[in-house]
């Protein structure tokens, strides 16, 4: 019910999820990680804080996106402290369970790529656990149940070929190839300015390929490594630019590149 597009809703699920992301970190994290990141952690936040402050200033609306980020963070902040010591004791319950040796719970992490506030269009995002298979995604026909995060809305201005998605700077999807289909092909298209797109498969780094305005389609190997007639986790990540620090009007999104299909064949 969060992910509905309703300002105290909006408000509420970005406040858990700073929220959340503070209390996960330092209930699971080992105490020398714990010692060695905080204060990159708090640093790190300050920062956006001071974006997050400039973009207000510039778009001075209380349910812009940067507004709605900015208030969260700190009450998230807030809220954490004010709660360190129940934290605490979950924290020692945790750490009492866990089994896992910390440079693999290290491995496992995504490190941030120092993108900011807006979050995308989750009300459509999926992971490996709930993605349907499917063989081919179809940008605004069949692309609800397969994305993960990293993707906008799904636009079709006019003039536009076919709808199509904006992605961040890292933007992932879920296909399923069958026996004899080894390749993926996207048809993508960077219109503001030539990109380098970086694709992986399940965390198998495939190839890179420099995307241009106009629409193409880029194939790309599937390592024989990788099962098929099972789920795959694909991975895209390029370079990405706000159009409000551009001087193309008030769009603060995070934007990659735009894709229009994906498909193995």
């Amino acid at each position: 019910g969060d992910t509905v597009v309703d300002p105290d809703r909006e408000f509420r699920r970005r406040f858990m999820s700073e929220r959340n992301r503070l209390q996960t970190w330092f209930k699971n994290t080992d105490w020398q990680t714990l010692r060695r990141r905080a204060w990159q952690i708090y640093k790190g936040d300050c920062k956006r804080l001071k974006s997050l402050r400039s973009q207000s200033a510039a778009n001075p609306d209380q349910r812009s996106p940067a507004n709605v980020a900015r208030v969260t963070l700190k009450k998230a902040w807030r809220w954490n402290l004010l709660h360190a010591f129940g934290i605490f004791i979950r924290r020692c319950k945790v750490q009492k369970l866990r089994t896992t040796p910390v440079a693999e719970i290290e491995r496992l992490m995504e490190p941030g790529m120092g993108e900011g506030g807006h979050q995308g269009d989750v009300g459509v995002f999926h992971d490996r656990f709930s993605a349907t298979p499917k063989s081919e995604i179809t940008i605004g026909d069949n692309d609800s149940d397969c994305l993960g995060s990293g993707w906008h809305g799904v636009e079709q201005p006019p003039g536009a070929v076919a709808p199509y998605r904006w992605s961040r700077g890292r933007a992932w999807f879920y296909l399923r190839p069958t026996n004899g289909q080894d390749h993926l092909v996207l048809r993508i298209a960077s219109p503001i300015e030539p990109r380098e797109v970086r694709v992986s498969i399940e965390g198998v780094e495939t190839g890179t390929s420099t995307v241009v305005e106009e629409v193409a389609e880029i194939r790309m190997p599937i390592p024989g490594s990788l099962p098929r007639n099972e789920l795959l986790e694909f991975r895209l990540e390029t370079d990405w630019l706000r159009p409000i620090d551009r001087g193309m009007g008030p769009d603060l999104r995070e934007l990659g590149i735009i894709a229009f299909s994906m498909r193995v064949e």
